[in-house]
C-alpha cells in the first residue's frame, strides 16, 4: 500500500509544481508590460526632476549674484541697518509681551 501512494504523491507534487509555474508565468506575462511602463515613467520623472533641479540651481545662483551686487550699494546698507533696528525693536516688544503674559498667568493662578 505504501508503494502505491508514493507515485500518487509525486504526481500531486508535480501537478502543484506545474500549477505554481503557470501562476508565475501568467503573473509575469500580465505585469511585465506594466513594470516596463512604470520603469519608463520613473526614468521620465528622473529626467524632469534633474531639469527642475538644474533650473532651480541657476535661479538661486542668480539671486545670490543679485544680492551680492545689491549689498555693495549705499541704499542697501541703509536698508539693512533700518531692518536690523526693526528686528531688535520687534524682539524687545515680543519679550515685553511674553513678560506681561507670564505675569498675568501668575496672577490668574494665584
Amino acid at each position: 500500500m505504501v508503494v502505491t501512494d508514493a507515485p500518487t504523491r509525486m504526481s500531486r507534487t508535480d501537478e502543484v509544481h506545474r500549477i505554481t509555474e503557470n501562476v508565475y508565468k501568467n503573473i509575469m506575462e500580465q505585469f511585465n508590460p506594466c513594470l516596463r511602463n512604470f520603469i519608463a515613467m520613473a526614468k521620465s520623472y528622473e529626467k524632469a526632476l534633474n531639469s527642475v533641479t538644474f533650473a532651480a540651481k541657476g535661479y538661486f545662483d542668480a539671486l545670490v549674484r543679485m544680492g551680492e551686487m545689491a549689498s555693495e550699494s549705499q541704499g542697501s546698507k541703509d536698508l539693512v541697518f533700518s531692518s536690523t533696528k526693526r528686528c531688535c525693536a520687534g524682539g524687545l516688544i515680543n519679550s515685553r509681551i511674553s513678560l506681561c503674559i507670564a505675569v498675568e498667568e501668575c496672577e490668574v493662578a494665584d
